[in-house]
């Protein structure tokens, strides 16, 4: 083999060695892009998901608090609506229970829920003027006596040998009829 041979022997070698080596390494090269590359990827997808489970935590959170806000405006609402409601009605009844008060049955209610052991009876002072059809129509010593307070209609007694004071008036029991409905209870 001549120099010559030899040479370009050297030569090809050389350039097939420089060919293998430049090939190694773009491989190198492209498989560090590649693997850099999906970690990149890897790391923005988790960066990206974070990112959306906060805003989805974010909006489920607004999302509860509006829900909230607006649950407690309606129970608001409606206890308010329950309120007028209630308030109506029971003005409604005290004005039926005035109206009761000035008609000519009223004397015979008070007559007949007037027990015999009674001897201190109290009036309002409407009711007064029924004093003597009441003292006629129970037929025993009572003593009526007309009351400071307006107690709409109806009386208040006392039993003389216990010294305890009966209501029966009728603001006494539409107070607790009152008492009874809880107006302030959500279904």
């Amino acid at each position: 083999m001549k120099t010559e041979e030899k040479l370009m022997e050297f030569r090809r070698a050389s350039k097939e060695k420089a060919e293998s080596m430049r090939r190694n390494s773009l491989n190198e090269i492209n498989a560090r892009i590649k693997q850099e590359a999906t970690e990149s990827i890897k790391k923005a997808e988790l960066e990206s998901k974070n990112r959306i489970n906060e805003e989805f935590h974010k909006l489920s959170q607004e999302r509860n608090r509006s829900i909230l806000e607006a649950k407690n405006s309606c129970k608001e609402k409606l206890v308010n609506l329950r309120k007028e409601y209630y308030n109506s009605i029971f003005e409604n009844v005290e004005r039926e229970l005035y109206n009761f008060t000035r008609k000519e049955e009223y004397k015979f209610y008070l007559a007949e829920n007037i027990k015999r052991n009674y001897i201190k009876i109290y009036f309002t002072k409407r009711d007064m003027l029924h004093a003597d059809f009441i003292k006629e129509r129970v037929g025993f010593g009572i003593e009526i006596l007309e009351s400071d307070d307006d107690f709409i209609g109806g009386f208040k007694a006392v039993l003389p040998n216990k010294n305890i004071m009966i209501d029966n008036s009728f603001k006494s029991k539409l107070l607790e009829e009152r008492e009874k409905i809880n107006v302030f209870r959500i279904v």
